[in-house]
């Protein structure tokens, strides 16, 4: 489709058509789809009518973009990389036109190279408390070098990595930090500081963390995975996890669930998460009916946040069965629709 096949009375109409098209085949190209699949993306706009390929490029509808890159028979790591570039677009990270430029979490801007490289090389200061990436560019393979580096780490306590463009495979890195530095906890004796209990020297991967952010990043659409989740029954120092605003729904909780329903004495260690924010997520009356076993097993949660979700009545039902299956552990839940 051309811009001049565009039939619209508003004269900049025709523009926008055209920036969408060109928007298309430069993400196309960052992905190296082949010219078999950019002629199948040029046929798809061409029997589209341009109000769908708005409600895909203007309003980012889900089902659109499915759609699309089921058209073009795109692998699901080329299609993660398409949806990661397009905010990555529409966001100002980069602008049409540019020659060929290449996914955030392949080649971060130069600020950001250099403070990871730093990281690498020298680790952080032993008396550095926190971190924060967020709005950062950093993506999965950076966050991959973010976890070399920590490696020798032990007195991080918070670490902030909203809207970093973190695909699954970036949780994974994630959850490898969570399950090293869990394991360092336990055999170093690493926690329980305020008795008295840490050992001399040791430790490392971060071990004891308390506070992780990944709001804002895109696991969907099976949830983080089972890297991370093995890590996040792993780490004993973990207080404060956040995972609002990342694309969870309803499939996506099933392996975090799993570990939060996990009892002290049992084959698996209880995780020992205190607050959980899993709000924005697209979560249904599923989610909240699954709750009710979590909660009535979970024995640390005490902060819930699963607001602006789509529970709808069913749902408001069954969270108040939850409190009562968690007979008043939870201290502060949150669920306003």
């Amino acid at each position: 489709m051309t811009p001049a096949e565009v039939e619209d009375d508003d004269d900049g109409s025709e523009v926008a058509a055209a920036q969408m098209l060109e928007g298309l085949g430069i993400l196309l190209k960052v992905v190296s789809a082949s010219e078999e699949q950019l002629e199948a993306a040029s046929k798809w706009c061409d029997d589209m009518c341009i109000e769908r390929v708005e409600d895909m490029w203007e309003a980012a509808d889900e089902d659109e973009w499915d759609k699309f890159c089921e058209a073009l028979q795109l692998e699901e790591e080329a299609a993660d990389k398409l949806r990661t570039h397009f905010r990555a677009l529409k966001e100002g990270k980069f602008k049409l036109g540019e020659e060929a430029p290449r996914p955030p979490q392949h080649q971060p801007l130069p600020p950001l190279q250099q403070r990871l490289d730093e990281i690498v090389e020298n680790g952080i200061e032993a008396d550095r408390r926190e971190l924060d990436f967020s709005d950062e560019a950093l993506g999965d393979e950076g966050v991959q070098r973010l976890v070399k580096g920590l490696e020798g780490n032990s007195g991080l306590r918070r670490l902030r990595l909203h809207r970093c463009y973190l695909t699954p495979k970036g949780f994974a890195h994630v959850g490898q930090l969570l399950y090293e530095g869990g394991r360092i906890a336990a055999t170093q004796g690493s926690f329980g500081e305020a008795d008295g209990q840490q050992k001399a020297g040791g430790g490392g991967f971060a071990d004891k963390l308390e506070l992780l952010v990944l709001s804002g990043n895109d696991c969907s659409p099976k949830g983080p995975g089972r890297d991370f989740c093995d890590g996040l029954s792993m780490i004993v120092n973990l207080k404060s996890l956040s995972l609002a605003m990342c694309n969870l729904g309803d499939a996506g909780v099933t392996d975090l669930f799993e570990v939060l329903s996990l009892r002290d004495g049992g084959a698996k260690a209880a995780c020992l998460l205190e607050e959980l924010d899993i709000s924005h997520n697209n979560l249904g009356p599923a989610t909240a009916r699954a709750l009710v076993s979590v909660l009535g097993r979970n024995e640390h949660l005490r902060s819930l946040s699963i607001k602006a979700n789509e529970l709808g009545p069913e749902g408001a039902d069954a969270m108040a069965e939850c409190l009562v299956a968690n007979k008043g552990r939870l201290q502060r839940p949150s669920c306003p629709q």
